[in-house]
């Protein structure tokens, strides 16, 4: 794995310089490609979601954070301001609003 992560690091051309070698993705940061190779390709998921009947495990902390506020507590702190619903995640946010509210935002 090491190898591997070595290899893959080489710089390309544009703000992505670090390439994975076993997929498409593209990373500016090495750190990022690293983290990358651990879950998605090592399969590493350390943080286990801590709600008895939930199999979720994850690979950073901030992603089990996210997916207990989320799931489990049901927090919706994004609210959009045109029809008051509420969501999870700012982009799901931004995806509803570019779908639903398009004639709104342009104004």
């Amino acid at each position: 794995m090491k190898k591997h992560l070595r290899e893959s690091s080489s710089a390309s051309s544009g703000s992505s310089k670090y390439q994975c070698s076993m997929c498409p993705h593209q990373f500016s940061q090495r750190s990022h490609l690293n983290q990358h190779m651990k879950t998605v390709h090592a399969g590493i998921r350390p943080y286990s979601c801590p709600v008895p009947e939930c199999p979720k495990a994850f690979g950073k902390r901030s992603d089990l954070k996210s997916h207990v506020s989320s799931v489990h507590d049901n927090e919706r702190p994004f609210e959009c301001e045109f029809c008051d619903r509420k969501f999870a995640k700012k982009s799901n946010l931004s995806r509803h609003r570019e779908k639903l509210h398009r004639d709104k935002l342009e104004r």
